[in-house]
């Protein structure tokens, strides 16, 4: 378990610094006004850097179980965790629906 934390950690560290040379290519990749051959250094240097520093590569991950899969996005961890945490009162404002 503790190795899809540190790889995670890894990852968005590799993203976090490839961010802004990410957004600047991309920039000049659709930039219409610019020269075409401008524009094709910058598809090709897109292209050299490790696919591993796209955001999109990126996975939600629950920080309390390490579960990839159903996490909710503003809690940050996992359906499971999250059901139990509202039932027992730990997250505030959320409450088991009821009709």
């Amino acid at each position: 378990m503790k190795h899809r934390f540190i790889t995670d950690q890894t990852r968005r560290i590799a993203v976090a610094n490839a961010a802004p040379l990410r957004i600047a290519l991309r920039w000049v990749y659709k930039n219409k006004t610019l020269p075409q051959q401008a524009r094709t250094l910058a598809m090709l240097r897109l292209a050299e850097m490790p696919a591993t520093t796209s955001q999109f590569r990126l996975k939600p991950m629950c920080v309390v179980t390490g579960r990839q899969r159903a996490v909710v996005g503003d809690y940050g961890v996992s359906r499971l965790i999250f059901r139990a945490d509202a039932l027992s009162g730990y997250i505030e404002g959320v409450q088991k629906a009821m009709w």
